[in-house]
Formats: C-alpha cells, structure tokens, sequence
C-alpha cells in the first residue's frame, strides 16, 4: 500500500521494524516490554510472569541501537525502504530471566502462567538488510541489559 502510494504521490518513505524494544528511559513499573517489566519486579522482590514454560523465545534490541540505526538512514538520506531492526538473535524468557538475575545477583520468584494462543514460539528477525546496506552492529543482548540495569541504577540515585 505505502510503495503504490509512495509512487503515484511521489511521497518518500522510511519503514522500520523493530523487534522488541528494551533500554534507557523505558519504565520498568509498567507491564509492557517482557525485559523492563522483569526487571523491575526483579528490583522491587516482585514475581516475574512467565507465560508458557519459558522457552518462547524473542529477538530483542537496545533503544540505542534503533537510534544509532534511525540516525545512520537519516544521514545517508536513504528512501523508499523497509528495514528490520533487530538483533538477529533469538532468547528464551528463562535466558532473559538468567541475565538479569546474574546481573543484578540476585534469583527471580518466577510465576508460570498457561501460554497464551496469541504468542509465537519464536521471533527472529532477519537483519541482514540493515547490517549489510549500514553496517548495523547491534549490542548484544547482556550488554544491552547490563546498560539498562546501570542507567536504571543511575536515576534511582540521583533521585
């Protein structure tokens, strides 16, 4: 629709297609983002909610690097293009859970739930595109998560 729309207007077009979003800024008294909501029942000794047996699994990415991505499309004024902002990589719930109790130290109060009919057993999205037309190198997700555990720490302290 928007490239049939693009060419009969003449209108010029970015599309990004993030996976899952976590990081800086992001709220972790909230119920959305599987890593921000973890980890902020994890810091106030609340149980985690795990929908399933844990072994779904999601490609998630640091805010930055969808900044970082945004920034580097706009600067090479690229157009008309659809781009997956990704990791490239999927992990499990209990992987996710497992870094954020390593590095916060100290173990998750895990609440198992029924799998919902609406959730997918695995979501990876193919960066391919991006990295190669880019150079898009995406954190890896335990240094994403250690990134967003110190600037959550840093907002609490200067508080």
């Amino acid at each position: 629709q928007i490239r049939f729309l693009a060419r009969i207007n003449c209108l010029r077009y970015i599309i990004l297609r993030p996976s899952n979003v976590f990081g800086r800024y992001q709220r972790i008294d909230s119920e959305q983002g599987f890593i921000a909501v973890a980890l902020g029942r994890l810091l106030n000794d609340q149980s985690v909610e795990i929908w399933g047996d844990g072994s779904s699994s999601r490609d998630y990415v640091d805010v930055s690097d969808v900044v970082n991505a945004t920034k580097n499309i706009i600067s090479e004024n690229i157009e008309n293009e659809i781009f997956n902002v990704g990791s490239g990589q999927s992990y499990t719930l209990l992987e996710v859970i497992a870094m954020l109790e390593k590095n916060l130290k100290k173990p998750a109060n895990l609440l198992f739930k029924d799998k919902r009919q609406v959730d997918l057993d695995k979501i990876t999205l193919d960066i391919s595109k991006i990295s190669d037309e880019l150079h898009y190198n995406p954190k890896v997700l335990e240094r994403g998560i250690k990134d967003f555990i110190g600037s959550i720490s840093q907002i609490r302290h200067n508080d």
